[in-house]
Order: structure tokens, then C-alpha cells, then sequence
């Protein structure tokens, strides 16, 4: 009997906390309710949600770029490596952006009442300079670890002079000017050592026929699913949704991250928010509801096509609901990175398995150079999340 799955699951979800991803091994999903809670009753728009549905997904097509064998090896040799080199650079990027505050008060006459943070950053980026230095790296990869560090002991001076002098002095500005020069330099290193250019050699065409072929595929009853969001029946879209069933781990997560993007959407929350609840929590927002599905996946400890984009919707839900979008909320960055670089690891072992898996190769790219949410990042209403949150929503 082929599995029935059920991409929102949002009471089975919210309890146990992980998404039940399917197996060779094919048996009925629980049956899990989405919880209605008010009077009104849009059953014109569920006439389709109540049939039986059959599986009618068509199979991917064959990739438009496949690595070579030769490549595929490089990465795999390298993959440790890249993800220690990034480890260093988002840690500094920690501390520089916890320090951000100070630059954002505008309160040069107090300085004095400001400098122990900038005494505490100074105390982090030598520890960090320790052990970048006592660090195991590959031996072919020395000159760049030496770069890094130089770059390191320039920032480390920069902000002596900041502590010393003040953010308005000759001296800070010299040599803060000096510390973007080096981290210019290590930054070109990086790239020609270590840059996604030294494994894939894709141009825009290639690159987004692998996008499409995972972002745009057809799953079944996709048109009267979009039907009913140009109907403005996001509720009725997402229980279809839930009855479709998915033929392999890949499309279930597509499913699902589709019905929590419904739940993200703010032309969308209002209307779900009058159905979607948790039994005896009728306060529980539709946006949490959402949130613990991209949790469950990027938690299960498998690879999917989809974890760099569920991350990302991940980190910037966690953050909007959690913590805050203004410039002086806590920004978990530490939390956010742990995830991302066990994401990464996750995709080396994938790629020892499926080596012809190009898109898997790109994921980890994108991983590893995406920003952290930087404070005082230009946007005059908040932390870089907001930016971001624009972006996937």
C-alpha cells in the first residue's frame, strides 16, 4: 500500500517536534486533524479537499550538470576544510556584530561609559586568534590560516586603537581603514583557494536549470492549490495540501515547506490564524505553526534539496518570533551557525553517496557564504533579518 503523508501535521508536529519523513517501508501516516476554530465554514471551497486523491507526480528530469568525478573528489577532500575556515570567520562576525551596539548609540561624549565592550570584543578576538593558531589545519592550506591570522591581529589593533583613542579619532579611523585592506586580502585568498569557483564551473543557465529542476517541481493537484490562493482560501489550499501524498522524502518536504510558507505570508496569516490552532492553546500563533515544520526538517537529520532555503526561513522565523527584529534585540548567531554547519557536514556525507548530486554541491556553497543577521545592517527599522524575511516571504 503506498503511504499516504501529510505535509502539516501541526498538532502531531508541535508534540513530538519532528517531522515523520517517509521510508522503503511504506505504512499510513497517523491521521492528524488541522484544528478549526470559529464558526465560519468555507466548505464551498473544500469540495475537492474531501475526495480521495491519487499520487500522479512525475518523475525529476536528469540533471543539466553533473560534476566530474575528479571534482567530486576535490570537494570531498576539501569539504572539512572549508567548513573550518568559515567556523572562523562567522565567530569573528559574532563578536564584531555584539559589539555593533556601541557604534549605534551615538554617544560619543560618553565613550568611556562604552569601552568595556570594546575591551570584551578585544578579549574574544585573541582567544579566537589562539585558536585559529593551534587549530588542525591541512598543511596545504598554511597560507591561508597565515592570512587569516594576520587579519585577525589588524582587527585586534584596530580596536585597541578604538578603545584608546575613541570611534572619532584619526588613529581608530587609519586604522580601521588598514583592517578592511587585510580582510579584503584574506578574503581573495579564500576564494581562490576555497571559493565555490575552485569546484563548480557553472554559468547562470546551468545553475538555474539545477534551480529549477528542484524549485519548480509539478506535484499533484498543483493547479487547484493555486486556484485557491488566487481565491484568497489559503486554509482550504494548505488541508489540500495535507491529503496529496508525496512519493519520495524530497517531495514531502517540498509539501511542507510550501504549506508553512502559506503561514509566513502576511497576505495569508490573518485568514489561517482563524483556523489553524493547537488544541488547548487557542493563542498559539499560525506563524510558530509554521516555524516547527522548517524545525522538523532541517532537525531530521537527512539531506534534502531544500535545507539551504528551509534554514534560511528557519533562522529569520526564529528571529522574528522569538527574539525580535530591532537593532538592539538578541541576535543568536551562535545557535543559528551550529545549525548551518551541521547542515553542511550533513551534505558532504550526501555527496559520498550521490556524487552525481550537483545541486547538493551548490547547497553547501550557499551555506557557507550566506551573512549572518547583522545589526546596524542599513535598514532603518530593524537587524538584517527583516531584509531577509522580505526576501523569502
Amino acid at each position: 500500500m503506498k503511504t499516504v503523508l501529510y505535509p502539516l501535521f501541526i498538532i502531531l508536529l508541535i508534540a513530538i517536534g519532528c517531522c515523520q519523513s517517509p521510508s522503503n517501508n511504506k505504512t499510513k501516516s497517523d491521521s492528524i486533524s488541522i484544528v478549526k476554530t470559529t464558526n465560519k465554514n468555507p466548505t464551498d471551497t473544500f469540495a475537492t479537499v474531501r475526495k480521495v486523491l491519487k499520487s500522479g507526480i512525475p518523475k525529476t528530469k536528469k540533471q543539466c550538470y553533473v560534476l566530474s568525478e575528479s571534482t567530486v573528489k576535490h570537494f570531498l577532500t576539501e569539504g572539512k576544510s572549508i567548513i573550518d575556515f568559515y567556523k572562523f570567520i562567522r565567530a569573528l562576525q559574532h563578536y564584531e556584530n555584539e559589539s555593533a551596539t556601541v557604534f549605534m548609540l551615538d554617544d560619543s561624549e560618553n565613550w568611556n561609559d562604552h569601552k568595556d565592550a570594546v575591551a570584551e570584543l578585544i578579549l574574544k578576538e585573541k582567544n579566537l586568534k589562539q585558536l585559529v593558531g593551534k587549530a588542525r589545519i591541512e598543511s596545504r592550506h598554511e597560507n591561508l590560516r597565515q592570512s587569516f591570522l594576520k587579519f585577525l591581529a589588524n582587527s585586534i589593533h584596530n580596536n585597541e586603537c578604538l578603545f584608546k583613542y575613541g570611534p572619532q579619532s584619526k588613529e581608530f579611523n587609519k586604522s580601521n581603514d588598514s583592517s578592511q585592506e587585510q580582510f579584503s586580502i584574506f578574503s581573495q585568498q579564500l576564494t581562490k583557494t576555497i571559493g565555490i569557483g575552485e569546484f563548480i564551473f557553472i554559468d547562470s543557465a546551468k545553475y538555474f536549470c539545477l534551480y529549477d529542476d528542484v524549485f519548480l517541481r509539478k506535484y499533484y493537484k498543483q493547479n487547484e492549490i493555486d486556484t485557491l490562493l488566487k481565491q484568497a482560501h489559503p486554509y482550504a489550499a494548505i488541508v489540500l495540501l495535507s491529503k496529496v501524498e508525496a512519493e519520495d522524502s524530497f517531495q514531502y518536504d517540498q509539501l511542507n515547506m510550501i504549506s508553512a510558507d502559506l503561514m509566513q505570508n502576511l497576505n495569508y496569516t490573518s485568514e489561517l490564524s482563524q483556523y489553524i490552532k493547537v488544541p488547548n492553546n487557542p493563542d498559539y500563533d499560525v506563524t510558530t505553526v509554521g516555524f516547527n515544520i522548517y524545525e522538523a526538517i532541517i532537525n531530521s537529520n537527512r539531506y534534502s534539496p531544500y535545507l539551504y532555503k528551509i534554514w534560511r526561513k528557519w533562522r529569520t522565523t526564529n528571529q522574528f518570533l522569538n527574539y525580535g527584529s530591532s537593532n538592539f534585540s538578541v541576535i543568536p548567531n551562535d545557535i543559528y551557525d551550529e545549525k548551518r554547519f551541521k547542515l553542511m557536514e550533513l551534505i558532504i556525507q550526501h555527496v559520498k553517496e550521490n556524487p552525481d548530486d550537483t545541486w547538493a554541491v551548490v547547497q553547501f556553497f550557499h551555506l557557507a557564504q550566506i551573512d549572518i543577521i547583522f545589526r546596524n545592517a542599513g535598514n532603518q527599522f530593524g537587524n538584517s533579518s527583516l531584509d531577509e524575511r522580505m526576501e523569502l516571504f
